[in-house]
């Protein structure tokens, strides 16, 4: 293949070099700057989150009292999770498991319903009686809007992986043939 070296030049003054791996290479984007439609986003972001704490606190404290009085301290439950370009922070949620969970987690591997990285039990014994309810109704992620206000996390995306599950990750997944 063949490019005129003014066209590469122009491909090449658009892109930004990156690493990969510990690869260094070249990302060419494409389409309009981003940089106005990010903030629009990061602002409604933080709007929304901050109202939504706001609203919210009574419920709050609702689910504080039933996990203080259904299994104790701590409340929260906070786990190191990869945001975007593999910038970890702290992911908080509401403590939906027994307090001990993470060390019991290695002897239920052979119960994991999911291959691959990801973790996934069906009738995890780990689980409390209030937790149960949190996570049925999804009220345990509340706490992740304090993780969207700080910019951590965004509304609407993917969840965020855990530093385990991104190892496993294929960062060059072979080609899709025709």
């Amino acid at each position: 293949m063949r490019i005129p070296m003014d066209a590469l030049e122009r491909v090449i003054s658009v892109g930004s070099v990156e690493e990969l791996d510990g690869t260094p290479v070249i990302s060419l984007v494409s389409g309009p700057d981003r940089a106005l439609t990010l903030a629009i986003k990061r602002t409604f972001d933080r709007a929304v989150s901050a109202l939504a704490l706001v609203l919210l606190s009574p419920v709050f404290v609702a689910i504080t009292v039933a996990i203080a009085l259904d299994s104790g301290r701590p409340i929260l439950f906070r786990q190191k999770r990869l945001g975007v370009h593999g910038r970890a922070f702290s992911l908080v949620k509401f403590r939906s498991m027994v307090r001990d969970a993470e060390a019991r987690r290695a002897g239920l591997s052979a119960l994991n319903k999911v291959s691959g990285p990801i973790f996934k039990l069906s009738g995890d014994p780990r689980i409390t009686r209030v937790g149960r309810f949190l996570r049925r109704t999804s009220l345990d992620e509340l706490t992740q809007l304090w993780n969207v206000l700080r910019g951590e996390m965004s509304l609407v995306g993917p969840r965020p992986p855990l530093p385990d599950e991104v190892k496993d990750y294929d960062l060059w997944p072979a080609a899709v043939s025709p």
